[in-house]
């Protein structure tokens, strides 16, 4: 689960909204189930719910510190649920008349309401224990580590807590210890769950939110209230420092300008670069059945493989344009492990599929189907793009040959027989391996650390460069650009790195990765570079390695990813058994 803070950062310096409906997914439980103790109709709790998801898309920034973000919502969605409840009783009948002041524990019935109401008043800190540890059910390790605490501080906190909610609870006539009180909100909160179209439509209204547009409704009216009550606080405070630290009139003039609470509007923060910002947003998604592990797509066709299993093909076939099964048969080999890549070669004529350990299939459309023709002893680590140069592994004596071969569908034995070898002794063996799209560049992965690049005149290969890495890097995969003139190298414990593929000479780190960086794709033009890690892609400028773009493309880890020939779409898949089709947005305004 992505941490707090890495959403937040996400949503405020790239305005991504996959980040946005992360956090939506994963406190929606808590404040759903607060706001139907505070406002128990409803109708009324769901548009508190939305409400604050829009306060947050307004003022996101205003988190101090991210890592505490549930304890920020928990405070938003009781103001939220008491303006709602509020305003539902004032459209419902006339005013009872005052009554005398008594200490009268609360109806249990409002119960949870009042227990809500002293949570969300005692400091944020102890708050932001509790409602990880009780109203949203982590772990106390969970919870430190989302906290950025040890242990030992969250134990501690959590103790002082209970004790100020007990105090606040006393004052208001309820007479149970804070733990006991907790039971009823954990309670509650266990039960909760949000109708997946209330998360649809609240994405969809913070979206609007944080572009500057705003549609009439309950919801907005709601969060329009809460944000002229934070705003007015915040000036009360200003107001306050006047006369304690001497800040000048003209200052807090600038404030009350700036902010009056009179003038209130929604719109979105302003992200650290003020440039023009990549978006990539879903146009199209598919449910492979089984974990994806390559897919390609071009103008025609949307192709996807997965793990085996039971009589069902290795690959199938998508309409790019909406995500409906082509009415191809597929015809060819099933592979017995999962297969590792997919691509358009010739053009588009051909779609090769590729296995680890052996196997590669050259699909042709033809007489209505997909048909393939297999070497199943062949690992092929890379090919031209017309075919007429072929790495390939020699499987009798694994990772020690490696050899170019020529097109074995069209030349008899050339699969037997190499035009270049290379042989390397026992601790060098080939791990991962490159061919560029013209043939002339191979660049391998060895087990002793380096990469090393070559040449190839069509009769020899030469050794141009040796890449050392450090010390018992892991690597997952590295690629050539379409030109040949970059290199992408990635691998466990964030590695991710661009070389000149010419003389191996560093270009850029791609950095933020945590954990293991699975795959990497250049754009067809070479300048950008795409990366896969844990649920995240990243896009990065190749030769600066500049981030441009950031976004959760699915719930479960990445493990593919292509652009299309033109560059404007990429593909992705999952362990979540869904691929999903991306298209560039560049400085289009949010819709």
């Amino acid at each position: 689960m992505t941490a707090d803070a890495e959403l937040l950062r996400r949503y405020l310096h790239d305005r991504d909204d996959a980040a946005f409906a992360a956090i939506v997914r994963k406190h929606g439980p808590m404040v759903f189930a607060a706001c139907r103790r505070i406002a128990p109709n409803r109708a009324d709790a769901e548009d508190a719910f939305q409400a604050t998801f829009l306060v947050l898309a307004t003022k996101a920034e205003a988190v101090r510190p991210h890592s505490q973000l549930g304890a920020w919502l928990h405070g938003v969605a009781v103001r939220c649920g008491k303006k709602a409840r509020d305003s539902a009783r004032r459209h419902s009948g006339p005013p009872l008349p005052d009554l005398p002041y008594s200490p009268t524990p609360a109806p249990e019935h409002d119960l949870p309401a009042v227990i809500d109401d002293a949570l969300a008043a005692i400091p944020h800190a102890y708050r932001a224990a509790v409602v990880l540890c009780h109203l949203e059910g982590r772990t106390r390790v969970e919870a430190a580590r989302e906290l950025g605490w040890s242990e030992g501080t969250l134990s501690g906190r959590l103790h002082r807590a209970l004790k100020l909610l007990g105090e606040r609870l006393s004052a208001r006539g309820v007479t149970a210890c804070g733990t006991v009180v907790l039971a009823v909100l954990s309670a509650r909160s266990a039960t909760a769950s949000v109708p997946l179209p209330l998360v649809a439509s609240t994405c969809s209204a913070a979206g609007l939110v944080s572009a500057g547009f705003a549609e009439p409704g309950p919801a907005h009216s709601l969060a329009r209230g809460v944000l002229r009550a934070m705003t007015f606080r915040k000036l009360k405070w200003a107001a306050v420092a006047v006369g304690l630290f001497g800040l000048s009139g003209a200052t807090l003039l600038s404030q009350v300008e700036a902010k009056s609470p009179a003038g209130v509007q929604i719109k979105a923060p302003v992200p650290a670069d003020k440039g023009a910002k990549e978006k990539w947003k879903k146009v199209v998604e598919v449910e492979h059945g089984v974990t994806v592990t390559a897919a390609a797509m071009n103008d025609e066709m949307l192709a996807t493989a997965g793990v085996p299993g039971g009589d069902d093909q290795n690959l199938r076939l998508w309409d790019p344009k909406d995500g409906t099964t082509l009415k191809l048969e597929v015809r060819g080999a099933r592979y017995a492990t999962a297969p590792a890549a997919l691509r358009f070669v010739a053009g588009g004529k051909y779609l090769m599929m590729t296995a680890d350990g052996g196997g590669i299939n050259r699909y042709e459309r033809r007489g209505g189907g997909m048909v393939s023709d297999a070497y199943s002893l062949q690992e092929v680590f890379g090919f031209a793009d017309d075919l007429s140069v072929l790495a390939i592994r020699d499987l009798k004596q694994p990772g020690i040959k490696l050899g170019l071969h020529d097109n074995m569908w069209e030349v008899r034995n050339a699969a037997i027989k190499p035009r270049a070898l290379i042989e390397y002794p026992e601790n060098q063996a080939v791990v991962r391996s490159a061919l560029s799209p013209d043939g002339k560049r191979l660049v391998v992965a060895n087990a002793d650390s380096a990469v090393r690049g070559y040449g190839y005149d069509g009769k020899d290969l030469k050794e141009a460069y040796k890449i050392e890495l450090p010390a018992k890097t892991v690597l997952t995969t590295l690629k050539l650009s379409d030109d040949g003139k970059r290199l992408a190298v990635v691998g466990e414990k964030g590695f991710a790195k661009v070389y000149d593929a010419d003389n191996g000479a560093q270009l850029c780190e791609l950095a933020g990765h945590d954990g293991t960086v699975v795959e990497v794709a250049f754009t067809p033009d070479g300048k950008q570079v795409a990366t896969a890690n844990g649920q995240t892609v990243r896009v990065f400028d190749a030769k600066s390695g500049k981030k441009r773009c950031e976004f959760e493309a699915h719930t479960d880890d990445v493990t593919c990813l292509a652009f299309t020939p033109d560059g404007k779409k990429m593909v992705t898949g999952s362990k979540d058994k869904t691929a999903k089709v991306w298209e560039r947005r560049m400085g289009e305004p949010r819709q």
